[in-house]
This record gives C-alpha cells, sequence and structure tokens, in this order.
C-alpha cells in the first residue's frame, strides 16, 4: 500500500510539474522600465508542441480579432514566419486614481511574435510616446521613464505604484495570452 501511495505521489508531482513548464508566465517590468521574462531575457520562449509554424501563424492571425477591432489596419506578418502588432491604447499603463476615478497613459505598442515549427518567441513590448490623459499640459513621456518611475532608487516598488506594476503587466500579458490562444475563455455560444 505504501509503495502505491508514493507511486501516485510521485506521478501527481510529475504532472504538476509538466504542467508548470508550458504555462505561460508572461512579462514583469523590472526596475529599468523594461519588460522583461522572469529570467531576465527579453524574450519569452513558448512551446506549442506538435503544431507546425503554419498551424500556429494560422491559430495567431484568428486570434488578433478577439483583442483588435480591425486587426488588418494593426497587423503586419510574415506568411507562417512572424506576426506584428502595432496598436494604440487609450489605457496601456495606469497613471493614477483621483477621487475613484481612474486614469490612465495613452499611445502606441508594438509586440511582435516569432513563430517557427513547435515554438514561437514572444519579444517583449516596445512603446512610442504616451501622454497621460489627466495631464493638464499635453506633454508626452516615454514608457520607459514612467514604468522606472514604479521604483525607488533601490529598485524596490513605490508603495504608491503598488496597483499600477500589476496592471501594466496583466495588461500586456493578457494580449499576448489572448493571441496566443491561451485565455482560458470558453464562448458557451460558440457551438455554430
Amino acid at each position: 500500500m505504501k509503495k502505491v501511495l508514493m507511486f501516485m505521489a510521485i506521478m501527481i508531482a510529475v504532472v504538476v510539474q509538466a504542467k508548470a513548464q508550458t504555462d505561460f508566465t508572461g512579462f514583469t517590468i523590472s526596475a529599468d522600465g523594461h519588460y522583461r521574462a522572469t529570467d531576465g531575457k527579453d524574450y519569452i520562449i513558448y512551446p506549442f508542441k506538435g503544431k507546425s509554424a503554419k498551424e500556429i501563424y494560422s491559430l495567431i492571425c484568428s486570434n488578433v480579432s478577439k483583442v483588435y477591432n480591425s486587426p488588418q489596419s494593426v497587423m503586419s506578418t510574415v506568411e507562417n514566419a512572424s506576426v506584428a502588432i502595432h496598436a494604440f491604447a487609450d489605457d496601456i499603463l495606469y497613471q493614477k486614481s483621483y477621487l475613484g476615478i481612474k486614469f490612465f497613459y495613452e499611445g502606441t505598442y508594438n509586440l511582435l511574435i516569432e513563430i517557427k515549427d513547435g515554438r514561437v518567441k514572444i519579444n517583449a513590448p516596445s512603446f512610442g510616446m504616451q501622454t497621460g490623459q489627466s495631464e493638464t499640459i499635453n506633454r508626452t513621456k516615454t514608457a520607459e521613464n514612467i514604468l522606472s518611475d514604479f521604483f525607488d532608487k533601490k529598485g524596490r516598488l513605490k508603495g504608491n505604484r503598488v496597483i499600477w506594476k500589476p496592471y501594466a503587466e496583466q495588461r500586456i500579458n493578457g494580449i499576448y495570452k489572448t493571441l496566443l490562444g491561451l485565455d482560458n475563455t470558453k464562448d458557451a455560444n460558440n457551438d455554430w
């Protein structure tokens, strides 16, 4: 009986470990204001076991319409090799809350997903100039300036920026997850 329980415990641990390796961890914001993978690189390699580059390319292209109203105006592609997104968002970075109203920075961003058989390379996002909605003077900032301002000089997250960093990370990682078909949302009315 002991051997059976030990075998089951080992099998559960193996399954959990295998599942953890295939989860998309996404990017986090570093103190220098750039998005980085957990290993510090500016890209993530994500496996698509058993899928050809053509299948992965088709999946990503079809998922672009789940994020953007006009996919063809934001997307440029190299067939079966890469999908690039150049888009504008009015809520890409959190700016501040005032009396319960949330204000965001708005601006352009670029995403690039490179495709090979069985895997994709997801490059960290890059940003154009950002403009704050609540700023009285229409000044612009780079996203790196905004994101690095989340941290103090010692690289610690500032107390008043605690909700800003997770918002910015979830916003970008959510887009990537949807593009890759990993958002885990099922449409109950999609049985046509």
